[in-house]
Parts: structure tokens; sequence; C-alpha cells
């Protein structure tokens, strides 16, 4: 399995991230405060929603869907989506939500659809989870510090999972990655942990120390294989830059030029450019709205 992991502190929120990636899952475990998730304010994905499904688990915390009243999952809940409902897609979304708490703990589970035996409906769907499974996830949630805990922890979760019938047994992550993901995943793993998402191909191609054409070909297959939006490096990671923008603007001392440079941007200019590109309101417009959404 490959695993990165991150931490984030800005304008006195903080942001703990784990990831794991295997040939049929991949999953990603957050931790934060201070900081709220509102996809009002987040660019639906232009591109065709991905044919996985996500079991989401919340462990502290709400999850709320604008515009019904009473869907509000509060934790800790389990429930089905689909990647049309986190991302939207064709540049819409099905519907918006709120993910927010202090703290906020939630782990997502990316399975291909077959592999997950309840199917997402126009609403997420709620699932149970019995005690083993929440300790199971609590142990993922606490984000363990070496590669090989946490890859135990996702492990015993899926499998705990798959015991009570919610995804079938061969969807497990004992499997490990191709030898082409391994290498190009050495070279992204530190950009990844450091929140470095604008790295150019040649800069890929020589920490991974093959051609660059072979770079762009291993890159592609493996966003065609995990990412949830984005045809290529380039859309997925702009996709992620925004949202994450978008979140970390939530947070109370934060100033957008703080945020411009934790995700990345060359400047508060640069990120202003690339709202309005994706058709979004100027940085400190988002601001200033999610904190009266607030």
């Amino acid at each position: 399995m490959l695993t990165a992991r991150g931490h984030k502190l800005i304008g006195g929120a903080d942001l703990r991230w784990a990831l794991v990636f295997s040939p049929r899952l991949w999953c990603i475990a957050v931790e934060r405060s201070g900081l709220v998730l509102d996809t009002r304010f987040v660019p639906a994905a232009v591109e065709d929603a991905r044919g996985t499904t996500c079991l989401y688990v919340l462990l502290s915390g709400s999850f709320a869907i604008h515009g019904e009243p009473g869907l509000c999952f509060e934790a800790p809940s389990a429930f089905v989506l689909s990647d049309e409902h986190l991302e939207g897609a064709r540049g819409a979304r099905p519907f918006t939500f709120t993910a927010a708490g202090r703290p906020f703990a939630a782990i997502q589970l990316h399975f291909r659809a077959a592999d997950l035996t309840v199917r997402p409906a126009a609403l997420p769907v709620q699932v149970a989870l019995d005690e083993p499974a929440w300790e199971a996830a609590r142990a993922v949630a606490r984000l363990a510090g070496e590669d090989d805990a946490f890859r135990h922890d996702v492990s015993a979760l899926v499998e705990r999972i798959a015991s009570l019938g919610l995804v079938v047994p061969a969807a497990g992550t004992r499997d490990g990655p191709s030898r082409a993901f391994a290498v190009l995943w050495r070279a992204l793993r530190p950009m990844i942990e450091r929140l470095y998402l604008t790295p150019t191909l040649q800069e890929v191609g020589d920490a991974t120390g093959i051609s660059v054409r072979q770079t762009d070909r291993i890159i592609q297959d493996f966003v065609a294989s995990f990412a949830q939006v984005g045809q290529g490096w380039r859309p997925a990671t702009r996709h992620l830059r925004l949202k994450l923008a978008t979140m970390l603007l939530s947070a109370e001392s934060a100033t957008v030029a703080d945020v411009a440079s934790a995700v990345g941007y060359r400047s508060s200019d640069a990120m202003a450019r690339a709202f309005r590109d994706a058709g979004m309101p100027p940085p400190t417009v988002v601001k200033e709205q999610i904190r009266a959404a607030g």
C-alpha cells in the first residue's frame, strides 16, 4: 500500500491527514479543528463522475446537507455516497453540504462501485457498524505515526467492514501497488505531504529517475486509478487546490496571503486569478461568505 500523511497549522486552525492507496481502494483519514468544508463555495468537478463509491465514516463533528431539513449526520455515523455527491460532476452538484466540528474527524473509504454492497441513492444512505468496526475506525483516526501501523489499522477496518457484508472480501488492502506506481509515489509523497501540488512534469521525472515521457504515462494512469476528479494531473490538482484553499479560508485568523502560500499559489493575486478562472468569487469574498454562513 502507498501511504502519505501531513499536518498543517494555519490561522489558529489545525489540519492532519493520512492517505492509503491500494489496487482496489483508496482511503483518506482527516482530523481538523477550526476549519469548515462548505461545498456551496467549492466549484464542482467539470468531468463526469468516477465509478467509485465512498463509505464515509464520521467519528467527530457533523455532516449537514443543505436544503434537506433534518438531514444532518452527527458522529458517530457511517453512510454511503457517490463521488458525484462529494465532488459534483459536469459543473454541478446534486446537493451541497457542510462538514464541520471542533474537532472534526472522518474517514473516507473509496471502493470500486462493484466492491461495495450498498449502492448510493439520491441522498447518502446510512449504514450500521458494530462496535468492533467503530473501534477499528477510531484506530485509523488516530493517524498512527508509523506507516506500517497506519496501514495495519486501515486493513483491519476494511476487513471488519467486509465481515459485516458491506464490502466484498477481495476489496481489502493486502495487495501491493504496481512497481511503476511505487516509483512514482516515492517522488510524489514528499510533495503531497508538504502540500506542494504544482510540481512540473520535469520535477517529478527528475525525482523518479525515469524519463519525462514515461513519468507522464504513469501519472496519467495513477490519476485515472485514484483521483476523484480530473482527467489528468493538472485538472485533479487544480480542483484539490481550490477545495483546500476554500476550506483553509475558513480558519479564523488566516489571511488570504496565508492560504495562497499554504496551497502553493505564488501570491494572493495568483490565487484570486485561479478563483476567477473557476467561476468563484474573490478569496476575500469567499472568506466573508463562509464566516457569514457559519
